[in-house]
């Protein structure tokens, strides 16, 4: 969906948030914005006349110099798809299904972690025993080893 070509269109306002009172006109603009937006075509990238875009190269080029990045294809817009859908719980069937992937091998291609969320998996086993450890140490009555 396209939701024009503004960029107070593509604001996310979410529901329930704090808001300082000298921020309430500001945050009031941005509601009345949200509740104006309108769906002007199927496509998900689309003209600001809401019709398909022929040459989203010429596009492209406009918002990579905009933003300032560099050696950044459109293609990379998957793997960064994959990769939050991965660190935020979803399973890799459903990435796959969601992503149009046909095999996993595929997706795990495409899904990459990143470090912190690593690091923070790991430092799940020294938050907490585990279900096996606290199930052994209640029948046993002796802590198990840790590493």
């Amino acid at each position: 969906m396209c939701f024009g070509t503004s960029p107070s269109h593509f604001l996310v306002i979410l529901p329930r948030m704090r808001i300082p009172s000298k921020s309430l006109t500001a945050c009031e603009a941005l509601l009345a914005i949200k509740r104006e937006r309108v769906v002007l075509s199927p496509y998900v990238f689309c003209s600001p006349q809401g019709k398909r875009l022929h040459n989203l190269e010429r596009y492209w080029r406009r918002a990579l110099k905009t933003a300032a990045l560099v050696d950044f294809r459109f293609h990379d817009l998957r793997h960064t798809y994959a990769s939050r859908l991965t660190m935020r719980g979803v399973d890799l069937y459903t990435v796959q299904r969601a992503g149009g992937w046909k095999t996993q091998a595929m997706v795990q291609r495409y899904a990459h972690l990143s470090p912190d969320h690593m690091r923070a998996a790991v430092e799940r086993l020294a938050k907490a025993p585990s279900r096996a450890e606290s199930v052994t140490e209640s029948v046993t009555g002796v802590e198990s080893a840790s590493a």
